[in-house]
């Protein structure tokens, strides 16, 4: 059954068919609508595939979002009873429409506009070259002559496809993004707006209170050194952090010696004889 399909898309159209009027026009874009137009059919199919194509690749991301919302709203062991009909549809656009569109597409492109469009370009030039005077060829070079007519299909077959596959794909795909993700993007801008007060006033009251903690706890320990230090810091963090490890360290050795002090009062306390 493929190759009865293959078939079918191999004879849609004729390289050896001659144009109604067989001169192509002067300049490039009409040079190149003349020999397209004769396969409008074939790249019209080809537009609307490409671009259903685009959509499907579009609303992948869209689908991921949903599973993900189902999954977190849905309870455990439901999303199937719930969004039953949402994930079949999902199923059929990644499974089923995106895969036939490129077979179609490829069909489209590969069996019935490439093979035929690059022989029909180059049989309608070679018939528009023969009926050309013996001058026509003495002033210019044959091999010249042969490559334009051989490249000139090629080349209008590629620009032609490549505008679809690029172009339109981008477009098509841009497009139906913005306007699937506009909405949601409202959404998102709309609770942000209600939610950054509170959180930028909650953040702010919190910092506010570490502060007015941290003023307190140094005023307490040094009340008279306060200024002094902070716009050390403030100039020398660096500095700052190491005089007070150094403190730290000076603090721990004070207190080391008093209670080896205290511990060494107390044994000859104890070994000293009491008097009668």
């Amino acid at each position: 059954m493929l190759n009865r399909v293959i078939t079918w898309f191999d004879g849609r159209y004729s390289p050896v068919a001659l144009a109604k009027n067989p001169e192509p026009p002067t300049g490039v874009g009409r040079f190149h609508f003349f020999f397209l137009r004769q396969f409008s059919a074939a790249f019209a199919l080809r537009i609307g595939l490409v671009a259903i194509g685009a959509v499907a690749d579009a609303m992948m991301p869209l689908f991921v979002g949903l599973i993900v919302g189902m999954l977190a709203t849905t309870p455990p062991g439901q999303i199937f009873a719930v969004h039953g009909t949402t994930l079949i549809w999902m199923i059929v656009t990644i499974a089923v429409i995106r895969p036939l569109t490129f077979f179609f597409d490829t069909l489209v492109r590969n069996h019935s506009i490439v093979p035929s469009l690059v022989n029909r370009v180059r049989w309608q030039s070679h018939w528009h070259v023969i009926r050309q005077s013996w001058t026509f060829f003495q002033n210019d070079f044959a091999g010249r002559i042969g490559n334009k007519i051989i490249q000139a299909g090629e080349a209008i077959e590629t620009v032609a496809n490549l505008t679809i596959d690029a172009v339109w794909y981008a477009a098509v795909f841009v497009v139906v993004a913005v306007v699937v993700m506009a909405p949601e993007q409202h959404l998102l801008e709309h609770e942000e707006g209600e939610d950054a007060p509170e959180d930028e006033g909650g953040d702010a009251r919190m910092v506010l209170r570490l502060l007015e903690e941290v003023r307190q706890q140094v005023e307490e320990h040094h009340p008279q050194q306060r200024p002094h230090r902070i716009a050390h810091q403030r100039r020398h963090p660096t500095g700052a952090r190491v005089q007070g490890d150094e403190r730290g360290d000076r603090e721990r050795e004070r207190r080391a010696r008093e209670a080896h002090e205290e511990d060494v009062g107390e044994d000859h306390r104890a070994i000293i004889p009491i008097s009668r």
